[in-house]
C-alpha cells in the first residue's frame, strides 16, 4: 500500500470518528433539550394566573394566623389545594418573594398532581448544564411534622441526572444567597445502586413551635391533600390554670 492510500485511509477514519462523536453529541443534546409534556401543558394552563396566585397567599396567611392563634374549628384540618393553585403560586408569587431563585438560572417552574406522586420540572441554564430539569417525588409524612421526598427520578429532557449531585447544588445555592436553613435539616439516603433515585428527608427543628403537627398527605389527579392536628385550646387553659395554681400555693 503506497504513502497516497494510507493517508486516505486514515483521513477516512479521521471522519469517521468526527462524525461518530458529532452524531453522539447531538443526540445527547437533542435528549436534554426535550420537554415533558406535563411542563409544557402547565406552561399554557389559563387557570395560572396572578388572581389565582394573590387568592392561595392570602389564604396560606389566614391559615398561619390561625394555628398560631389556635383558632382553627376543629382540632383534626385539612387544606387542599389544587396544580392551578400551585402553579399560579410558583409563576407569579415565587419570583417576587424569592428572587434568588432566578439569579441562579431557575425560571419557569411547574408542577403536576398524580396519583401518590408529583411531577415538578423548571427550565434551567447553567455553565454546565441547560435545559428542562424535572423530578419526580412521592411525599409522605414519616414523623412528627418530618416530610420524607422518596425522589423517584430525576432528568434533563431524557437524559437521566445523579440526584445527590442536584441536591448538593441546592443546598450551595442557599449557601450562596444565604437562604435560611436553620429550621429545617435535611437528610438525603442514595438507592441502594443507584444514584438516580433516594430518600429527602427534612424535619423541623423547632417542632413543637409550629402550633399544629402533619399527619398525612394525600395525593389524587389535579389535588393535594394534607391533614393534621393541633393542640385543643382547652388543653392550653388547663394548662394555664394549673400553673397559676402551683404559683398561688408557693
Amino acid at each position: 500500500m503506497n504513502s497516497g492510500a494510507r493517508w486516505k485511509r486514515r483521513l477516512f477514519c479521521l471522519v469517521g470518528v468526527v462524525v461518530a462523536f458529532g452524531s453522539l453529541f447531538w443526540a445527547f443534546y437533542t435528549s436534554s433539550q426535550q420537554v415533558p409534556e406535563f411542563y409544557r401543558e402547565a406552561l399554557d394552563d389559563p387557570q395560572v394566573t396572578p388572581e389565582v396566585a394573590e387568592q392561595v397567599k392570602l389564604r396560606a396567611e389566614q391559615l398561619v394566623q390561625d394555628f398560631q392563634k389556635n383558632e382553627t374549628k376543629t382540632n383534626l384540618w385539612t387544606e387542599s389545594i389544587t396544580e392551578q393553585e400551585c402553579n399560579s403560586w410558583l409563576a407569579y408569587e415565587l419570583p417576587q418573594h424569592f428572587p434568588e431563585v432566578e439569579r441562579q438560572g431557575i425560571s419557569n417552574p411547574r408542577l403536576q398532581f398524580e396519583k401518590d406522586r408529583i411531577l415538578l420540572a423548571c427550565r434551567y441554564k447553567g455553565t454546565r448544564l441547560s435545559g428542562v430539569v424535572s423530578i419526580a417525588l412521592r411525599p409522605r409524612i414519616t414523623d412528627s411534622n418530618t416530610l420524607t421526598l422518596d425522589v423517584l427520578e430525576a432528568k434533563v429532557g431524557q437524559i437521566p441526572l445523579p440526584v445527590d449531585r442536584l441536591i448538593t447544588e441546592a443546598q450551595k445555592m442557599a449557601e450562596q444567597d444565604k437562604i435560611p436553613m436553620d429550621d429545617v435539616i435535611v437528610e438525603w439516603e442514595p438507592a441502594s445502586g443507584n444514584t438516580h433515585s433516594g430518600r429527602l428527608t427534612l424535619k423541623s427543628t423547632r417542632p413543637d413551635e409550629l402550633g399544629f403537627q402533619a399527619i398525612s398527605i394525600h395525593i389524587t389527579d389535579n389535588l393535594l391533600q394534607i391533614s393534621g392536628e393541633q393542640p385543643p385550646v382547652e388543653t392550653a387553659k388547663s394548662g394555664d390554670d394549673q400553673d397559676e395554681k402551683e404559683i398561688s400555693i408557693n
